[in-house]
């Protein structure tokens, strides 16, 4: 039960993560400085750009 709060934890977290990283991609944030807000790499930032 431990490992399934804890990975529900992480999946929410890199949800609002993405979630951020699109918010900041509408206003012409550079791809760089979002993945160091968000902890994203730029592949996944690229990814969810698309």
């Amino acid at each position: 039960m431990e490992k399934g709060l804890k990975e529900g934890l992480k999946k929410g977290a890199e949800d609002k993560a993405i979630e951020i990283a699109l918010k900041m991609l509408e206003n012409g944030s550079d791809v760089n400085f979002i993945a160091d807000v968000t902890g994203l790499s730029v592949e996944k930032i690229n990814e969810i750009k698309k």
